[in-house]
């Protein structure tokens, strides 16, 4: 399973991840291999208002 699974953000369009301080492509989301030391950011948007 992977790290977007477990967050169960699977299918969502509206994320973006940064790998120590790159911004991935969807496509290589899945070829990443996290090690001791990296930092992983996730940003998620969320619509709303009235």
């Amino acid at each position: 399973m992977s790290l977007i699974d477990e967050l169960g953000l699977t299918g969502r369009k509206a994320i973006a991840i940064a790998l120590n301080g790159e911004v991935l492509t969807r496509e290589r989301y899945k070829e990443i291999i996290l090690n001791e030391g990296d930092s992983l950011e996730v940003v998620r948007a969320i619509g709303g208002g009235s």
